[in-house]
């Protein structure tokens, strides 16, 4: 009989879903310049009603956001006795606009600081000039959808409320006279502010100005907020979740090796036992009927188990089961004693209880006590099992116990009194130093159970938990739950939820439905063969302090491999889907639905996504992403010339970029109109920043790469 070796390819997985990890690279490359990070200083000189100058200067809160997002600070901090406040920002918010805020009891002032210097700023002094400019542009921008704001309006405008006469006099607590509850809902419309700013030409020709550029270019800046909204939740963040699930499993590999071992081996053992003790309709391959003695048990050249005699004697059955062909002294020992002397095998209510112990090469490896409820047909027979395996490898010979219950129904579907079993079932707890663990109604079904050779038809499974306390306090637990699987001569069918959760992540696959293909496993012999997936599909849950995702995804393999290194030939070929909303602590929730598929024409492979959908309903972004693989001795190489094409809806902006390694470019169009160029500092004009990629739009201003995904670079 063949033997199965249950292996998940999780590599093809991870390959398909390289799509995402496409965003890195095309918008990661290049990253800051390296050179530190950015200072910016100033102080808080209210001179205002609730706060006059003869007064000891209060303690102010003053925060930083990036516009136009005013609810998420970047940076925090408190102003000193002398109201100095200072930051270090990192490289990558080098070319934004900052609103910074301060707020004491009811009061709040602003500055705005248009277009971070990479040398930085130590004179963002927040003052009533600075307050009422801010708030002025700030309501002005919001309302018309202005992304990018200008520093020559900034100075204008607040030059301009220098000169306004009574200023001093006017109150800046929020929800007041002037100031509004919330920054960005511009000043009171009937105050003295606002009637001033309306009646200086100077004043309303800069907002118009400002107007104009932020509007002409706003579609490459929503692009560019979109894109980093969604390359720091599911690139950024999504790398260092997997990072967190991948330091868990490697943490944990060893102990889950030795579980593994210690598992196949109590199959074995366990199997060999029922096997023993069952009634079939098959000559010499049990203990039915035969006297107390010594006896060899092993598998013949016909693939056969037969029981040959050595001895008759005492009141125990003491079976030599032998692993190989032909015999060695590798053997291991199962010796069944009933608790009533009988004169021949048979499981009957007189003998009550069996105990056991299956010893490996004279060291015991396991205890097994079995309780029988009778011997009467298609009643079900009961084993209490605690089970005691050590591994023999000294650096992991901890002992790993399985205490629980098996039992079967059996059938005799003949009436010649000779039973074979239409279900077996188990229950119980796994426990070592490393693992806890539990099985709840694990079920085997065979449909038909006179075929003893037979693989089961049916699996089902109500809840198996496992949990591992590894070194350096990495914590991982599984869970598997309502699964059922259905078994044909090559597909299996598998339906279940599963549950991944480390001390900070969590990821659920719910309704997950799975087919399993057979493939040859050369590599363990001939007649081996692995289960390998082919189609995945399922309700996705993810949770991490920083990310969520719920939605579903799908995926196909049209030539799942066990090979260890992808060539042309291996190359997977399948597609993956995604539909759902990924929410971050870094932006706005993201709607998003795409598929990528893989291809391999003449011996280039290729994967494309499609995307459908990304956005946060106010826009949306739809196109393609393309990834080629480069060969190198005909294995494939993740190296190879990327290219994205996107565009936004409603404002029909295009973004197209082109990524090779290092090689970095692209634009933002609206029509024949080119709102920004993207590619390397030096060859964009800007040589301070060096080789860092930058997105340069047409009016000046820039920001770098790394803004859009902040630390990484290629």
């Amino acid at each position: 009989m063949k033997s199965v070796n249950y292996h998940f390819t999780l590599r093809y997985l991870l390959g398909l879903c390289i799509a995402f990890a496409s965003l890195h690279f095309l918008i990661g490359c290049g990253g800051g310049n390296g050179n530190g990070n950015i200072p910016l200083s100033g102080s808080v000189t209210l001179n205002t009603p609730s706060s006059p100058a003869s007064r000891t200067i209060p303690t102010y809160t003053v925060k930083a956001f990036i516009w136009p997002d005013t609810n998420t600070p970047i940076a925090s901090t408190q102003t000193d006795a002398s109201g100095h406040f200072s930051f270090s920002l990192s490289q990558d918010k080098s070319g934004k606009d900052l609103i910074l805020i301060a707020t004491q009891s009811e009061q709040r002032g602003s500055h705005i600081v248009a277009d971070l210097p990479v040398s930085g700023k130590n004179d963002a002094n927040i003052t009533i000039c600075s307050s009422l400019t801010a708030e002025l542009i700030g309501g002005n921008a919001k309302q018309l959808k202005v992304m990018d704001l200008i520093a020559n309006t900034v100075t204008t405008i607040e030059t301009e409320m220098v000169k306004m006469n009574g200023l001093d006099t006017t109150s800046l607590n929020a929800g007041g006279s002037t100031v509004p509850a919330n920054f960005g809902d511009g000043i009171v419309n009937s105050s003295d502010v606002m009637a001033y700013a309306k009646g200086n030409k100077v004043i309303q020709d800069a907002l118009a100005a400002m107007t104009q550029h932020g509007g002409g270019i706003s579609p490459a800046k929503q692009i560019v907020q979109l894109l980093r909204d969604t390359t720091k939740t599911a690139v950024a963040n999504g790398k260092n979740n997997n990072a967190s699930m991948v330091q868990a499993t490697l943490r944990t590999r060893t102990q889950l090796r030795t579980m593994a071992q210690t598992y196949n081996d109590l199959c074995l053992h366990t199997q060999t036992m029922f096997r023993l003790l069952a009634r079939t309709r098959l000559n010499n391959d049990t203990l039915e009927n035969l006297p107390p003695g010594g006896y060899v048990y092993q598998k013949g050249e016909n693939g056969k188990w037969d029981i040959s005699t050595l001895w008759h004697s005492g009141n125990q059955w003491m079976v030599r089961v032998y692993y190989n062909l032909p015999v060695t002294e590798d053997y291991y020992t199962v010796t069944i004693s009933p608790t009533n002397p009988i004169a021949a095998f048979a499981i009957t209510p007189a003998a009550g209880e069996y105990k056991g112990v299956i010893a490996d090469n004279g060291v015991t490896q396991a205890t097994f006590d079995l309780k029988f409820n009778n011997n009467t047909s298609n009643q079900p027979i009961q084993a209490n099992l605690d089970i005691s395996m050590t591994d023999p490898d000294p650096d992991t010979s901890e002992p790993i116990t399985f205490s629980g219950v098996m039992s079967g129904t059996p059938t005799d579907n003949s009436g010649d009194g000779k039973y074979l079993y239409s279900n077996v079932s188990l229950s119980g707890t796994l426990s070592s130093k490393y693992l806890q663990g539990s099985l709840d109604g694990f079920k085997i079904y065979w449909d038909n159970p006179s075929d003893l050779n037979a693989d089961p038809q049916r699996v089902e499974l109500t809840k198996a938990t496992l949990t591992l306390q590894q070194v350096m306090d990495t914590q991982m637990s599984m869970v598997m739950e309502n699964a059922k699987m259905t078994i044909a001569q090559t597909l299996r069918e598998m339906e279940c939820t599963m549950t991944m959760t480390t001390a900070n992540t969590r990821i659920q696959l719910a309704n997950m439905k799975m087919s399993l293909v057979s493939i040859p496993d050369t590599s363990s012999g001939a007649d081996s063969v692995k289960e390998l997936p082919s189609t995945i599909s399922g309700d996705m849950e993810f949770s991490s302090p920083t990310t969520t995702f719920n939605g579903n995804v799908s995926m196909t393999w049209d030539n799942p491999t066990t090979a260890n290194s992808i060539t042309a030939e291996t190359f997977p070929i399948g597609t993956v889907a995604m539909k759902g909303q990924l929410t971050s602590t870094l932006g706005a929730p993201i709607n998003i639905e795409w598929n990528a598929a893989t291809t391999n024409t003449n011996n280039t492979p290729k994967l494309t996504m499609t995307i459908a959908q990304l956005g946060d309903g106010s826009q949306n972004l739809s196109g393609s992403v393309i990834q080629s693989f480069s060969m190198v001795n005909n294995t494939v190489q993740p190296n190879g010339p990327v290219t994205m094409d996107l565009t936004a809806t409603p404002s029909n902006a295009q973004i197209h970029i082109t990524a090779q390694q290092n090689a970095f470019s692209g634009t933002i169009k609206q029509g024949n109109n080119t709102l920004a160029n993207i590619g390397t500092a030096n060859s964009l004009g800007m040589p301070d920043l060096g080789n860092a990629a930058i997105i340069k739009y047409s009016d000046g201003s820039f920001e770098t790469a790394a803004s859009i995904l902040p630390g990484e670079t290629t």
